[in-house]
């Protein structure tokens, strides 16, 4: 499978969502931030994702797919998290 492909798909039931993909061959990661997510579960999110590839990961055309799944909120709390904030008291 393709990057394109899988983002196609994706779009295709996740409209408004921000979608990414990385990786090559049939192993890839899936990023994808939707307002739709509010109030689901990982799970259920993982599971509504992992479904649109159902075919492709029975017969190995799709190998594996790791799939984050997040609302935007969530997305923005991460990212704030990753930021180091340094102040120049803290540099002597």
């Amino acid at each position: 499978m393709q990057e394109d492909v899988i983002i196609a798909r994706v779009q295709g039931k996740y409209p408004e969502a921000v979608i990414d993909a990385a990786g090559e061959d049939c192993n890839f990661q899936l990023f994808v931030i939707s307002d739709i997510f509010e109030g689901q579960s990982l799970l259920q999110r993982q599971k509504d994702i992992l479904g649109l590839f159902k075919e492709e990961l029975q017969t190995g055309a799709l190998h594996a797919l790791s799939v984050t799944a997040k609302t935007p909120a969530e997305q923005a709390k991460a990212m704030e998290a990753q930021q180091v904030h340094i102040s120049f008291d803290d540099i002597k």
